[in-house]
């Protein structure tokens, strides 16, 4: 399965602390640790345009850390070309489990689950964590935070083509990746869900890539970068 699973995504996610299908990317110089998660549904795909301009323009990398995740693998491996929503999941959501309680054993323990615990201590090391979405019917592109003063020093750096929400507290009872207590209850950290546009659509991918490059841009972690027109 995992030979399977790993076909289609960026040969450089070798794995990062034990922890499969990740990268982390050094600068070498001190500075904020971002984690960028595509995948956390295996059928919204955009989110890997992101992780392999990031790996493209390495180079560019100016301070901090970068860790780049592809979270549900096995429900990657799931798609079929004539459903756009196969592969969202194997056992359950892998967009509810975040949680303390689940997190620490509370509920089935799914194949998403166990991912989740995988790759949950490399996302509450994140100062700024970005978790990037697609869509299944059209619509105006969401991005979705909670007031942080980080996340609103970040904001005017970003790009604006999309509509804000700002959340006051915990959206779901089983948390959002980017509701972890390492990121709410710290004012220097911010964390981004980003619906990028439908899913499959190239311009939900080149979204997820200029997203995700001037928001490290914003953070200080990237020179900019240029991108090809799409």
């Amino acid at each position: 399965m995992s030979r399977q699973a790993a076909a289609g995504l960026p040969r450089d996610l070798e794995g990062v602390d034990g922890v499969a299908h990740a990268v982390r990317l050094d600068s070498g110089m001190p500075g904020p640790h971002a984690v960028i998660v595509a995948l956390l549904h295996g059928n919204e795909t955009c989110g890997l345009a992101a992780l392999r301009a990031i790996l493209a323009a390495r180079d560019a990398l100016i301070s901090g850390r970068v860790t780049l995740i592809a979270a549900n693998v096995q429900g990657f491996a799931r798609r079929v070309p004539d459903d756009p929503q196969a592969g969202r999941f194997v056992e359950e959501d892998m967009n509810r489990l975040w949680s303390e309680a689940r997190l620490d054993g509370l509920g089935p323990d799914t194949m998403e689950m166990r991912r989740a615990r995988d790759i949950a201590a490399l996302c509450q090391e994140a100062d700024l964590l970005i978790d990037l979405h697609s869509m299944a019917t059209p619509g105006p592109r969401l991005l979705m935070f909670h007031d942080t003063p980080r996340a609103r020093q970040l904001l005017p750096g970003l790009p604006h083509d999309h509509h804000r929400i700002r959340f006051a507290r915990p959206l779901h009872e089983g948390r959002l990746l980017i509701e972890q207590p390492s990121l709410l209850g710290d004012p220097r950290r911010a964390g981004f869900v980003v619906e990028c546009g439908p899913h499959r659509a190239r311009a939900s991918a080149a979204y997820a890539r200029r997203f995700v490059l001037a928001t490290l841009g914003a953070a200080g972690i990237m020179r900019p970068v240029a991108l090809p027109a799409s």
